[in-house]
């Protein structure tokens, strides 16, 4: 844990204290106000196997689109919520936030789709 940000580091690293790193470990996400924003980092490393809140969406849905322009998409489980890992054909993509059938986007800013 450094300040809000969480990374996995490696078994057997070496101690860090005094060194200036650039990036150590993984990035997962951030702890902001007693919750875990998950990180695309973290995403991009999970299969969809490994995370229990998951949308599979295939490749010819034009939501995959949709969610890769950073859109708010609809899902047809009303009852789901919270994170969801956003997979294509079971390929992890990012994030969303599922809540009453809206998942709204936590896709990567920089990475959109324009």
């Amino acid at each position: 844990m450094f300040e809000e940000r969480l990374t996995s580091l490696p078994e057997g690293v070496v101690p860090l204290k005094g060194l200036r790193i650039l990036r150590s470990g993984m990035y997962l996400g951030d702890v902001k106000k007693n919750r875990f924003e998950p990180a695309q980092a973290l995403a991009c490393a999970l299969k969809k196997e490994e995370f229990e809140n998951h949308i599979d969406l295939p490749l010819e849905d034009e939501r995959v689109i949709r969610y890769l322009k950073g859109e708010t998409i609809e899902i047809e489980d009303k009852k789901a919520s919270g994170y969801q890992l956003v997979c294509v054909d079971g390929h992890s993509l990012g994030w969303g936030k599922l809540s009453k059938g809206t998942l709204k986007n936590k896709y990567n800013p920089g990475w959109r789709w324009l």
